[in-house]
């Protein structure tokens, strides 16, 4: 009886020592699968938010200046019709105010951000010269292109 009793207890620590091996076996798979999980998400992640930044930046390269409109022509409602003409063609008008009380002589357009193709194209469509069109170098203005409207506009037709 004594040898059944030590035979049987062999077998169950062989069991149990079978189990703990099975156990040990099944975590590192686990631990093996959970890494590679994070691995895959923690890389996709990263690429898709490098994506996103390298999308971005191209956005910001080709998306529309943004421009304020500064009203100095005496002219009422002059300027009101510059802005709609020019959201009308896809630019961004973010800013539209008075200047000063009393009208400047000439229009003039300042560019920042080197948006300078941009600048003249909006100078040939309100009629302003190229030569009235000025880069500011190393400017952190808020917007890209500033058209200050004078009193020449009065003779100036929005193409």
């Amino acid at each position: 009886m004594d040898r059944l009793i030590t035979y049987e207890c062999m077998k169950i620590k062989k069991d149990r020592h079978k189990s703990r091996i099975f156990v040990l076996i099944l975590s590192l798979v686990g631990i093996f699968v959970f890494g590679i999980i994070v691995y895959v998400f923690a890389n996709k992640e990263h690429t898709s938010s490098s994506i996103e930044r390298h999308s971005s930046s191209l956005i910001e390269a080709t998306s529309a200046p943004e421009i304020e409109v500064l009203d100095a022509t005496g002219i009422s409602k002059y300027a009101v019709s510059v802005v709609y003409s020019l959201r009308s063609r896809g630019y961004d008008v973010v800013e539209f105010r008075r200047l000063v009380d009393e009208p400047i002589d000439m229009s003039h357009i300042i560019v920042y951000n080197n948006r300078m193709k941009e600048a003249q194209a909006i100078a040939a469509l309100l009629d302003i010269s190229s030569s009235r069109v000025f880069q500011v170098e190393k400017s952190k203005a808020d917007v890209d292109i500033s058209i200050v409207l004078g009193k020449d506009c009065k003779k100036n037709k929005i193409k």
